[in-house]
């Protein structure tokens, strides 16, 4: 037995801690791999643009790691934010969405995840 209520809620705990921990793995990952001798270095150089121009494919490296952990967190965000349709405004609708989902209870379906009367249809 599953302690999540539908797949919905399921989706969300795991898109929760994929927002919690992929930000903060990929952060300490790479400070523990090139943390200290980027930093050692970088306080070395006495010409910092002439630093960033030697070391360009470490600094394009960051920018894509910063630029994955946004596109995570945006992602993570959109799965969040969405809100399953209660039943009742399903089943108050003029379409015919109240039969298919009467049809549904009938065949056995006692907690439909859906998010839209379009995804509910096509189903």
């Amino acid at each position: 037995m599953s302690v999540y209520q539908t797949s919905v809620d399921a989706y969300r705990d795991t898109t929760k801690w994929l927002a919690a921990l992929t930000p903060v793995t990929a952060v300490v990952s790479a400070v523990v791999v090139a943390g200290a001798p980027v930093g050692a270095s970088l306080a070395a150089a006495t010409d910092k643009g002439a630093w960033f121009g030697a070391h360009w494919p470490l600094v394009v490296s960051a920018a894509i790691i910063l630029v994955s952990i946004g596109g995570v967190l945006f992602i993570a965000a959109q799965v969040l934010s969405r809100e399953p349709v209660q039943v009742i405004a399903l089943q108050t609708t003029d379409t015919g969405a109240g039969q298919l989902l009467e049809t549904a209870f009938s065949n056995g379906i006692a907690s439909p995840d859906f998010l839209s009367e379009a995804e509910f249809r096509q189903f």
